[in-house]
């Protein structure tokens, strides 16, 4: 190794802490800034929102349960699985579950999320 790997490397580190230090003071300046704005019923419920936890969680619910193929999933097997339902009762005479189209979209949403994780 040269002495120039040595050297780029420990200021590429600080290059990156530096960044997110200054990022994450201008969110809190920011969040600042806005809550003054704010009612206090409000600025309540934005700490709330924007706390360091929360957002960490609010992170992972985008990105697993809010997946798009989860709900192109309950969108097309709520319709198509509906359809045929109601298809099938009428012709067989039977009365149709309105519960069904639930259960239609829940079963969509999961076979979405299952595909969403496996690829």
């Amino acid at each position: 190794m040269s002495r120039n790997d040595n050297e780029s490397s420990p200021s590429i580190t600080l290059n990156k802490r530096l960044k997110r230090v200054l990022t994450n003071k201008t969110y809190k300046s920011t969040l600042k800034s806005i809550r003054k704005t704010h009612r206090k019923s409000s600025l309540v419920l934005s700490k709330l929102i924007h706390a360091k936890g929360m957002d960490n969680f609010n992170e992972l619910l985008i990105k697993t349960l809010a997946s798009p193929r989860a709900f192109l999933g309950a969108a097309v097997v709520g319709l198509l699985g509906t359809t045929l339902s109601v298809y099938v009762a009428e012709i067989y005479s039977y009365h149709y579950n309105y519960l069904l189209f639930v259960y239609m979209i829940l079963i969509g949403y999961v076979i979405g999320l299952v595909l969403e994780l496996l690829s």
